[in-house]
């Protein structure tokens, strides 16, 4: 069982998590914002270059 799945199956189960499990959820966390925050940046390059093309075609 992952890591991930190990920690789904306590908090279903209500379990405390220890200090160094809630450490680790934390930095996962920022982890996948920092990805998140990665992939907008991309998502609005590209948004904004169709935007761009869509008003130079249309000008």
């Amino acid at each position: 069982m992952s890591d991930t799945h190990t920690q789904t199956a306590r908090a279903a189960q209500h379990a405390p998590l220890t200090p160094a499990e809630r450490r680790a959820a934390l930095a996962r966390i920022e982890e996948r914002r920092a990805q998140l925050t990665a992939e907008l940046a991309q998502l609005d390059a590209i948004q904004t270059g169709h935007t761009r093309a869509l008003e130079e075609a249309t000008a």
